[in-house]
Parts: structure tokens; C-alpha cells; sequence
């Protein structure tokens, strides 16, 4: 499920009109794809792309060839990216956000433009899934329908994303010989960023860390991450490891409580392995690790994203755990912060509030984010989140009615601890399991169902609200 918004904004001509253009008949074409005279290795994979498909769809050879080179100008063209063409029709692309759009026919011409990076990329599928019919259900399950006669209706429009942040991740676990060369292949790589950019999506940052082979890619379709380094996810253990500190600075980890009523320090973790372990959130020279840590992080992104000319992350993750006692550190000082009649989300959001506002005057863009999940998935009580803390938004899969939408009364829990964080919030990233990781539950590769409701919470993020900024983040 990809949501999107389709806007007409004061920035560039306003875009208007429809027409219908007959790309194909009898399996050839009239028609040319006519890039700017110097565009970017993602509008270069645009331009490849269409003509890739419309020759799939259609039969026909669609020539790809630089403006400069096409003097006088081709009766019949598609204008992909920053062309003099759709500069000349008041089209800048320069005034177009990163990842928004544009679809503007003119006369028997077409104009794909986009913001840079994924702009253009992004007003290629769009025109090919909305005007064509070619659809990407998975990375291996293209939908093409066979047409050597091709005539389109196109209407103008301009859009964006109505999520700030958005992610449909496919799980490079599905299962041994569902697809068996997964990503080990160039070609399969391929298929996989092709498949995040024609859902208009981001690369998951766990392709890019366990295979670096993705970075070029990235750059091919102007798909920009916005994590930035230092962990995805469960990211504390990485801040403030046992293997840097536990011997030397015990302290920095949770007071828990064993069966047998004795107390000891989180050096090992109760959780799932490394991610497992827990921390004292309140120890003040803890906090100051973290801080140096995520400056360090920032920084080095920021130098990064410069030298590569794109935008540097703005979303850096300093969350809990996996697999956590159902109460965080013991100590008196942790215990206090959440009170008695507190909830465990009062300590973490006290925690992450301290590390966002020592970074905020520095980094005023950065989000720092932090889950809402199983011991914290309930709202604080007495905590608020800062303007710069992100909330991610986590329901345990298999523990909701996954074939009702959040306003049945099976689902009145899951409901009312979105609701419950939305009140206190305008920085929200649901993260919704789809599908379910392999267990006991389900078979190896076996698949689970994928409903859709009209009462999804991330129908509920868009209602209206004052200045809300909202988040997607999706697991099929």
C-alpha cells in the first residue's frame, strides 16, 4: 500500500489539461524519449526504464536520445527530467520537492519530470502503472499487458507522498526456496531497487549495510535513504555495548530482577541475543556516550552525503531492545522517572528527549527516533515527546484481529495506544507487519494473509490535524 498525495502548488506552472496520445500502433512507434543534455544517473534510469516497458508492453523500439541531439525537435517526444522543453512550458524542476512528480501532456508530447533526486524516476512508474497498466506485486512478479496498439489518455498532475517518510520493505528472509537466488545475483538486486522505486519507496537500510553492492543502485534510481548510520533498529546495544563497557562500566546497564528475587546488572541481556540487553537510562554519563556517539554519526553522514551531492539522513534511531523484560533498569533513579502510576514509555521518552535536545540546536532538522513497542508500547502518563523525538509506532505482529480494521472492538487495545501516542505528538512512524516472520505459527515460506481496512492506522495518520507530521513504514 503506497499513499500519496496529489497536489497543484504555486511552484512551477500549474500543471492542467489531458490528452490522448497514441504511443504504439502495430507495434511501432512514432515516438522518441528525450532526456535533458546532462541528467543525472537516475534520470538516466528513467529514460531506460520507459523504454524498457513501453518495448515489453508494445513491441515497438522507443529510441532514447539527449535534447541536445535532437534538432529540429521530434514531432513526437516523451520530456523526461529537466529538459529546455518543459522549461519552456514553465516547468523548473529546480522548484519540484526531492521525491515529488510531474505528468504534463502538451499537444502529441509528454513531459515525466521530478524533483532530484527520485523525481523523475518516480513520474516514469507512475505513468506506466496509472496510464499503461504495468504493475510490481514483488521484485520477481511484474504485471506487463501485452499491447502492440498503445493509446493513452493522460491527464496532467503533479504529486508527492503524503508520508514524509515512507518504506514498503521486502524480507530478504522469506523463506529457503521461495526465491532461491534472492538477492545474491546482479540481476536480482536489480529487481529488488526496481521494485522499491516503482512503489515509490526507499531502499531498506539492511540491504545497503549487509550488501554494499546496493549503493550503486541507489544512485541509479535517486532512491536516498533518510536513516542515517549508527543502527536501524534495537540501536542501543550499539551506542553502549557490553563488549565496550560492560567490565568497565557496569553501571551503564539495567538493574533487573531474578526468580529468585536477586538483582543484577543487564551485562549479558534476557532478550534476543546482543539485541537483548537493556540499560540504565538515567545514568547521566551514559547519556553523554550516546550524545558523543550520534554527533559522531551525524557527522560523518553529513560529510558523506556532501561529497556525493545528496541530502544527508535526518532519522538516527536510539531505541530499546528486542525481547525485554516487561519493566525496564530497577534502580531508584529509573524507577522514579516512571512513578507509580507511570508507564514504561515515561522512561524511554524522558531518556530520548534528553539525547534529541542536546542535538537540537546544532541539528534542528534531525529526528531521533524511538519505539513504541511491546514494554513500551503504551503512552507515557507524565512524559511528552519532544518536537524533534519520532516515535515509531510498533504493534507486536499476531497479537491484533489482523482481519478487522483497528475500529473493531477486537482491536479497541491496538487502537487506543495509537490514539494514545497521536494525542501527545505530531511525529508518528508506523511500523505495520503485514506479514508475519517464520514460527511456530506459520510453515517456512508459508504466506500470511494481507488485509487491507479502511480503518488502518495509516488511514488514521492522515486525518486532519494541526500540522501533523506523519510517517509510514511498512513489512511485507
Amino acid at each position: 500500500m503506497v499513499l500519496l498525495l496529489t497536489v497543484a502548488l504555486g511552484l512551477v506552472a500549474a500543471v492542467s489539461g489531458a490528452a490522448e496520445l497514441r504511443l504504439s500502433e502495430g507495434g511501432q512507434t512514432a515516438y522518441v524519449i528525450v532526456t535533458g543534455s546532462n541528467p543525472t544517473p537516475a534520470e538516466q534510469t528513467a529514460a531506460k526504464e520507459l523504454a524498457e516497458y513501453l518495448k515489453k508492453v508494445t513491441g515497438a523500439e522507443f529510441k532514447v536520445v539527449a535534447e541536445s541531439a535532437t534538432e529540429p525537435k521530434p514531432a513526437k517526444a516523451i520530456y523526461l527530467g529537466w529538459t529546455a522543453f518543459a522549461a519552456e512550458k514553465g516547468i523548473d524542476g529546480a522548484k519540484l520537492g526531492a521525491d515529488e512528480w510531474l505528468i504534463q501532456p502538451v499537444g502529441d508530447n509528454l513531459i515525466l519530470a521530478g524533483g532530484r533526486n527520485a523525481g523523475t524516476v518516480f513520474a516514469v512508474f507512475e505513468f506506466l502503472e496509472q496510464y499503461v497498466g504495468v504493475h510490481q506485486l514483488c521484485p520477481f512478479t511484474p504485471v506487463i499487458p501485452q499491447r502492440s496498439d498503445l493509446t493513452v489518455r493522460v491527464e496532467a498532475q503533479r504529486g508527492r507522498h503524503a508520508f514524509r517518510k515512507h518504506l514498503l520493505s521486502y524480507d530478504l528472509a522469506a523463506g529457503p526456496g521461495l526465491h532461491p537466488d534472492r538477492h545474491r545475483t546482479e540481476a536480482s538486486r536489480r529487481r529488488t531497487l526496481r521494485y522499491f522505486a516503482f512503489n515509490k519507496n526507499e531502499a531498506h537500510p539492511s540491504h545497503l549495510w549487509t550488501d554494499q553492492r546496493f549503493e550503486t543502485h541507489v544512485e541509479e534510481y535517486g532512491i536516498v535513504p533518510k536513516w542515517g548510520s549508527g543502527g536501524w533498529v534495537h540501536t542501543m546495544v550499539l551506542y553502549v555495548s557490553p563488549g565496550e563497557y560492560g567490565k568497565t562500566h557496569p553501571e551503564y546497564f539495567a538493574l533487573h530482577r531474578k526468580a529468585d528475587g536477586t538483582l543484577y546488572r543487564d551485562v549479558e541481556g534476557l532478550g534476543w541475543g546482543s539485541m537483548g540487553i537493556d540499560h540504565c537510562l538515567t545514568h547521566p554519563d551514559l547519556r553523554q556516550v550516546v550524545v558523543r556517539k550520534l554527533r559522531g554519526h551525524i557527522e560523518a553522514d553529513r560529510r558523506e552525503a556532501q561529497a556525493r551531492g545528496r541530502p544527508a539522513p535526518f532519522i538516527y534511531t536510539v531505541d530499546a531492545g528486542d525481547g525485554l523484560p516487561p519493566q525496564g533498569c530497577l534502580c531508584p533513579n529509573c524507577r522514579a522517572v516512571v512513578g507509580p502510576e507511570g508507564a514504561e514509555s515515561d522512561l524511554w521518552v524522558d531518556f530520548v528527549n534528553a539525547i534529541a535536545g542536546a542535538v537540537k540546536a546544532d541539528y534542528p532538522d534531525v529526528l531521533i527516533r524511538t519505539l513504541a513497542y511491546n514494554h513500551t508500547l503504551a503512552p507515557p502518563k507524565r512524559a511528552r515527546p519532544r518536537d524533534n523525538v519520532l516515535i515509531w509506532w510498533c504493534y507486536p505482529y499476531g497479537s491484533r484481529d489482523w482481519f478487522h480494521p483497528i475500529t473493531h472492538e477486537n482491536n479497541r487495545t491496538f487502537r487506543e495506544q495509537f490514539e494514545g501516542w497521536a494525542a501527545l505528538t505530531r511525529n508518528i512512524q508506523i511500523y505495520d507487519y503485514w506479514s508475519r516472520y517464520r514460527s511456530g505459527r506459520n510453515p517456512p515460506g508459508f504466506p500470511s494473509p494481507l488485509v487491507e481496512h479502511p480503518g488502518h492506522p495509516a488511514r488514521a495518520a492522515l486525518l486532519p490535524g494541526p500540522g501533523n507530521l506523519r510517517l509510514l513504514c511498512q513489512r511485507q
